[in-house]
């Protein structure tokens, strides 16, 4: 898995803001914006001829990801309101949960090869743990049986693309048949589908890359808070080291189930390890409270 800068302008929940305009002769008064599903302080920004930083600072926001429901922020703009931009907001990023509970998330890429992908179902399963699947359209296609097995447990799954590609490299023709493509063989074969739950091949994306996924039904695109680096060679012990140095409340770990990663055989220590931390742990959905 690659690497793209977050930020400030990538804020993770879509929640109820308050946000006070300028009155026509330049005297502040309040305005109130309800934000819909799949919202975010980036889009919103974008709406009301700001930027997220200002409003960042704006709200003294010390984490502009866990804004929190409900939550009042304040925004200054020249004119009266502007009307709503027609269609969805982009999708949401989500780089982490909630940071009030002491609960962890496990995802799980898978895209290339079987490799691991039994004895991490079997781990999961021994500890009664839900975890999260992003999976490829050709992953699911030549593992149909592992696929029908990780709904039959009760795991969530997250459409990670038909073949993988960057995102941000591909036109929005491209991007939408590599989603619709591997949502209809998800569908298929395991009976269900993959919205509203998108994760960037590489981690990959832009603005571009998140309005085209709101438009074809994914309203957030999943990244991670912990990468094991499994995939980059990683001994066990060494994925152990650094999972557990960089765990922390609503933290969503990045495994891979290939063969070339060790997280599969890291896994029983970690989750041992973890609990003896007063960690919890479940799906992505579980970590956000959806």
């Amino acid at each position: 898995a690659g690497n793209t800068a977050g930020g400030a302008d990538v804020p993770v929940l879509a929640h109820r803001l308050v946000l006070p305009a300028l009155a026509m002769d330049g005297v502040p008064v309040p305005a109130t914006y309800v934000v819909q599903p799949g919202d975010n302080l980036y889009a919103i920004a974008l709406r009301y001829g700001t930027t997220s930083a200002a409003l960042v600072a704006l709200n003294h926001l010390t984490n502009p990801n866990a804004i929190a429901p409900g939550q009042t922020i304040v925004v200054f703009r020249e004119g009266p309101l502007p009307a709503p931009i027609a269609g969805p907001a982009p999708a949401a990023m989500v780089f982490h949960g909630d940071t009030s509970r002491p609960m962890v998330a496990f995802s799980f890429d898978a895209g290339s090869d079987e490799g691991y992908t039994s004895m991490i179902l079997d781990t999961l399963a021994l500890n009664h743990i839900r975890a999260s699947f992003g999976m490829t359209g050709l992953w699911a296609m030549a593992n149909p049986a592992l696929l029908q097995r990780i709904v039959r447990e009760g795991h969530q799954l997250i459409n990670h693309s038909y073949d993988h590609p960057d995102f941000t490299t591909i036109s929005t023709a491209t991007r939408q048949d590599e989603v619709d493509s591997t949502d209809s063989v998800i569908q298929s074969i395991a009976g269900i589908g993959t919205k509203p739950f998108f994760r960037s091949p590489f981690g990959a994306y832009n603005a571009s890359v998140n309005s085209d996924l709101a438009a074809f039904g994914y309203n957030y695109n999943i990244w991670w808070t912990v990468d094991s680096l499994g995939w980059n060679g990683l001994s066990v012990s060494q994925i152990l080291d650094r999972c557990l140095s960089l765990s922390s409340p609503g933290a969503i770990y990045l495994f891979h189930v290939g063969s070339q990663s060790q997280d599969g055989p890291a896994l029983q220590m970690l989750i041992d390890r973890l609990r003896a931390q007063g960690y919890s742990i479940g799906s992505i959905a579980d970590v956000m409270g959806w």
